[in-house]
């Protein structure tokens, strides 16, 4: 992610973040499906697809992959000290999520960059509390 932040042109950014997706992709893959780590790992997906400026069409399915993650990894690690139903990444993803499902974006389409529709995915919810 961070060769990614620093590139100086837009095909080698979206090249590095499509690398970082890869790299957390697999990772998730090494993991048991309940592990903590596993929605943490999701929100940085997220955090790439938005400044690789993908389109809601790819975004969604992530969202609600991550949304089954949380649920299956809460059953064993409810308490944990990352705080899965604290954390801003996560929750801000997850608020976006439900927005989008409930057809809370007005002239938004899912063929639109998730750019379009937010600022940074930690401030999804704030901005998709305006309409």
């Amino acid at each position: 992610m961070q060769v990614a932040l620093g590139a100086e042109d837009a095909e080698s950014a979206s090249s590095d973040f499509d690398q970082a997706v890869e790299y957390y992709t697999r990772a998730i893959q090494l993991l048991p499906q309940d592990e903590e780590q596993v929605p943490f790992y999701l929100s940085i997906i997220l955090e790439a697809y938005w400044f690789d400026n993908k389109p809601l069409l790819v975004v969604i399915p992530l969202i609600m992959r991550m949304q089954i993650s949380i649920q299956r990894s809460l059953e064993f690690w409810e308490n944990s000290q990352l705080g899965l139903t604290q954390n801003p990444n996560i929750q801000a993803s997850l608020a976006f999520g439900r927005d989008v499902a409930n057809a809370n974006l007005p002239g938004h389409t899912i063929a639109k960059p998730l750019k379009m529709v937010c600022n940074s995915p930690l401030h999804c919810q704030q901005i998709i509390g305006r309409y």
